[in-house]
């Protein structure tokens, strides 16, 4: 049955305790500056799957969603020079296609949600903004998609927990209207610390991931999206079209490695905008990848940053030479010594997968998700700046939030074969060309100690 855990909201001198009801939203605090932050949590379990769009008072006897009732005091005139609006968001742990669940928040008395998020699998978080929030009660209906997924071992029926957050952030609201697979399409993204919409380029900052979860093992692999955990590790840790050489992007058959460092890895975007990549199947070469930067006014530039490649065993589009993963010795000084192995050029998709730092400021609503970014050239723009109405394929990361690749995906590895157990640093550098338009790249590199042990690896 499902569960309902403390719900605490934190302010700026005042405390507003949780008051679960019976048959009836819970309410999880009150809003009454841009200090506030609600945080409730709570969780599923395994089999819950709702109706497509839970209706708040559907909730109060289901078992699939929940409704949590929070309360904005901020007064309708202070959005006047100063826009902003509430941010509701949602994330879980378990990065896999059998958990996902859907944000939708109401105002109260109304039958239509607001605002929704309701990213499709291979992601462990939604985040929805409504601009310039009336004051009221605003309901958050959490609902879940799918809690089908299960692990394989013990714990069968564990539930899926979940946390949620909701805040007032301020910066102007950006809206672009497209179309994607033949309906109306918006684009929505904040341009935080913005009050006037200018010309000013909106620039990402991308920033890795420090590689956690290092295994010498595979978990359970079929093909292109349904590569998981589980708790299905096992030898050998490498899978059978790497070990044949058929690395997604670069195939050397005969050649592949026989034994695997593997590790999640990511890239947060911590910048002013979105980090949005184009290609355009039916332009020029069908090859070219495209860095679309924002403005607060609407508009937008393009700059050509590299080639675009299907991926065979992802099953989509990745855009080449993104990011470098070498494995090193330790110098006698503790820095980075020699190199002793290279990670394949495998390419990426890009996502929304995670958030930063949910309720801490600067967190955008989501516009990249998997499947469907990387996936088909399924968005036209009229209002491109290279090729308008053009069809065109979309990845990306928004602001405060970061894609990641677990550990346990196909073409994530190093090849440790002959390499001796011992401490190395393991080092991922994004961007390696310079291609990219960043605010910065300073913040380019991640070190990360990694201890080799036979069939183990772990952070050292």
């Amino acid at each position: 049955m499902r569960h309902r855990l403390l719900l605490v909201a934190i302010m700026i001198g005042a405390f507003i305790p949780a008051v679960p009801a019976a048959h009836a939203a819970s309410v999880a605090g009150v809003i009454g500056d841009d200090a506030a932050v609600v945080r409730w949590s709570g969780q599923f379990m395994v089999g819950a799957t709702g109706p497509v769009v839970p209706a708040p008072e559907a909730c109060s006897a289901a078992q699939s969603c929940e409704t949590i009732a929070v309360d904005v005091g901020v007064p309708g005139a202070s959005w006047v020079g100063a826009p902003g609006g509430l941010l509701v968001a949602i994330q879980w742990p378990v990065f896999d296609a059998g958990y996902d669940l859907d944000l939708y928040v109401y105002r109260a008395g109304e039958r239509a949600p607001v605002v929704s998020s309701t990213s499709t699998a291979f992601s462990r978080h939604e985040a929805a903004w409504i601009p310039n929030p009336a004051p009221g009660r605003y309901l958050a209906v959490v609902a879940a998609k799918s809690v089908l997924g299960q692990s394989i071992v013990a714990d069968v029926a564990t539930p899926l927990r979940y946390d949620g957050v909701a805040r007032i952030e301020r910066g102007l609201t950006i809206e672009r209207h497209e179309t994607n697979a033949g309906v109306p399409f918006t684009r929505r993204f904040v341009a935080f610390g913005k009050t006037t919409a200018d010309a000013d380029p909106l620039i990402p900052d991308l920033v890795p991931t420090n590689a956690r979860e290092f295994h010498v093992e595979s978990g359970w692999g079929a093909h292109i999206y349904f590569y998981g955990d589980r708790g299905l590790r096992h030898q050998p840790s490498c899978y059978p079209q790497e070990t044949v050489g058929l690395t997604a992007d670069e195939p050397r058959p005969g050649v592949g490695p026989l034994r695997c460092l593997r590790w999640d890895q990511g890239e947060w975007n911590l910048g002013d905008g979105p980090f949005e990549l184009h290609n355009y199947p039916g332009e020029g070469s069908g090859a070219e990848m495209w860095q679309r930067i924002y403005r607060a006014d609407g508009t937008a530039t393009q700059t050509h940053v590299g080639e675009a490649r299907f991926s065979p065993n992802h099953g989509h589009v990745h855009y080449l030479g993104f990011s470098t993963s070498t494995l090193h010795r330790i110098a006698p000084d503790g820095t980075v010594g020699t190199e002793v192995k290279r990670g394949p050029n495998k390419g990426i998709c890009l996502a929304d997968v995670a958030l930063a730092a949910p309720g801490g400021g600067r967190t955008s609503p989501l516009s990249y998700g998997v499947p469907g970014t990387c996936d088909a050239a399924t968005h036209t723009d009229p209002r491109d700046p290279t090729f308008p109405g053009s069809p065109y394929l979309a990845m990306g990361i928004s602001v405060g939030a970061a894609d990641v690749y677990p550990w346990y995906i196909a073409d994530q590895y190093i090849d440790i074969t002959n390499i001796p157990d011992g401490r190395y640093l393991l080092r991922v550098e994004i961007d390696t060309g310079g291609k990219l338009v960043e605010k910065t790249r300073t913040n380019n590199v991640a070190i990360t100690c990694v201890a080799l042990a036979g069939h183990h690896a772990t952070a050292c």
